[in-house]
């Protein structure tokens, strides 16, 4: 299941800037351990989205993994989850932004349920 959260804007204008994003998940499997790809991409104020990371990982079954991805300056971001395994319903993602000191970023959380389901990986 591939997971999109559309273009966030990330700047002081609009409210508090994000300097970290923070991809949780949750593997609810008792069984299978998740794969998850996670993909970051910026604009500097150009119509253009730059891929800034690219990161694979394995969350064990039953476990939690906490991602953080630096994006000081950033204009705007989105980000494209893929869970290869297992289930979705097994998977549960969710997005924050963080600012300097560390604070949630209020318009920047993107629970699962949000998430714009892609077919294929864009």
């Amino acid at each position: 299941m591939n997971y999109f959260t559309g273009v966030i804007t990330n700047t002081r204008v609009t409210g508090t800037a994000a300097s970290t994003v923070v991809v949780n998940t949750r593997n609810l499997s008792l069984v299978d351990d998740a794969t998850i790809v996670v993909e970051l991409r910026y604009t500097l104020e150009s119509p253009i989205m730059t891929p800034l990371y690219v990161n694979g990982y394995v969350v064990p079954a039953g476990t939690v993994d906490i991602r953080e991805f630096s994006i000081p300056g950033v204009f705007a971001y989105e980000l494209q989850i893929s869970v290869i395994s297992p289930s979705e319903e097994e998977t549960i993602l969710t997005v924050f932004g963080l600012d300097e000191s560390g604070n949630l970023v209020q318009n920047q959380r993107i629970l699962q349920s949000e998430f714009t389901v892609l077919p294929a990986v864009l």
